[in-house]
């Protein structure tokens, strides 16, 4: 590629310099500035990746000419308005997960997106290799028509942490919410992307619980987001998705995605070591329901990460739509929202008039 993406990163935290690894030595890819509110992490960060310029001020460095693409990693709350700077300035924008804190959110940065690529860091989970087997074999239409999507993942508490959790990770007003804002994001994108974005959410019932600080004091200070919740959303169609994801449950492990049509099921593993598999159930007249493995093979985690920002860069340059587009997270979005107020209101929540498309 002759052209090349020059880039910044605002945030200098953990994933702030993920995205810097991943860019480091891509012959696409100039990183061309940095941008913390902590000018000594901005420092220490531009010396070890030899970023030459660095900023305390987003708004300073959106305004710089010779920076094509911004990465936003920074916390949740406040993100969407610096998306929404940057887009204004003429940016490419990447946006770290969750997506948003609500999918009104997504609707201004639609408002002002031009031209330019907006991608969501929620595919990360989609550059596995199992992942892209599996939406080559939903694309060729096996299963039939989708009856349930399904994912169940529940961690069970351990001893408690050493220090304490982030602030952010529990705080609706910092994050959205708890653990569906920091996983169910993934899961939800994952699920959706596989089927090829053909589900449409109508309506949600949902329950949420938070942390027992006096028997798992695992969430942290100020913490009133979820960790644990499940919900039933139905889609367009009469598809219908089964969600539950908890950490510190007083439950065994259990991590499973499935995809069941009228024809076959898939079952996968998103989250995985190495190895992984992918199962793919027919049936077959005068025998019944018969499993194979379709596909199994080593996982590369460290796509996990470069992923995003690889695909997102090469989306600029190819003039195409990124794996996780606007009109793609707020998909996700608008199934977190609805399952978020059923479970605040304790009633079925339905897509409002207009709603349900970007």
């Amino acid at each position: 590629m002759e052209r090349k993406v020059r880039l910044a990163v605002v945030g200098c935290g953990l994933i702030g310099r993920k995205h810097l690894e991943a860019a480091r030595d891509k012959p696409w890819i100039e990183i061309v500035a940095i941008a913390d509110i902590n000018l000594a992490a901005a420092e220490a960060v531009s010396k070890e990746y030899g970023v030459p310029k660095q900023f305390t001020d987003s708004a300073e460095l959106f305004a710089q000419p010779d920076i094509d693409a911004v990465v936003l990693a920074t916390p949740a709350a406040g993100r969407a308005e610096l998306a929404v700077q940057a887009l204004r300035q003429g940016k490419h924008v990447l946006i770290e997960k969750p997506s948003a804190t609500r999918a009104a959110e997504l609707e201004r940065i639609r408002d002002v997106q031009g031209d330019r690529v907006v991608a969501f860091c929620t595919s990360r989970f989609r550059f596995l290799k199992h992942a892209q087997a599996a939406a080559e074999y939903m694309q060729s239409g096996q299963l039939g028509e989708l009856r349930v999507i399904r994912c169940r993942a529940v961690k069970p508490a351990g001893r408690p942490p050493e220090k304490e959790p982030p602030a952010w990770r529990y705080r609706i007003d910092m994050n959205g919410g708890g653990i569906w804002f920091n996983w169910g994001c993934y899961d939800l994108d994952y699920l959706f992307g596989i089927t090829g974005w053909k589900l449409q959410p109508v309506e949600a019932l949902a329950q949420t619980w938070g942390a027992d600080p006096d028997r798992f004091p695992y969430s942290g200070a100020g913490a009133d987001g979820e960790t644990h919740g499940a919900g039933l959303i139905r889609c367009e169609g009469g598809a219908v998705v089964t969600f539950e994801r908890g950490e510190y449950v007083a439950a065994p492990a259990e991590e499973s995605w499935q995809i069941v049509g009228s024809q076959g099921a898939l079952t996968l593993q998103m989250t995985t070591a190495n190895k992984n598999n992918l199962i793919a159930s027919k049936f077959v007249p005068g025998t019944g329901t018969v499993s194979t493995v379709i596909w199994e093979g080593d996982e590369d985690r460290g796509i996990l990460h470069d992923g995003p920002l690889l695909d997102f860069t090469k989306a600029i340059l190819e003039r195409r739509s990124p794996s996780t587009g606007l009109e793609q997270a707020y998909v996700t979005q608008l199934a977190l929202d609805l399952m978020c107020e059923s479970a605040r209101t304790g009633k079925i929540i339905s897509v409002s008039e207009g709603k349900g498309r970007l």
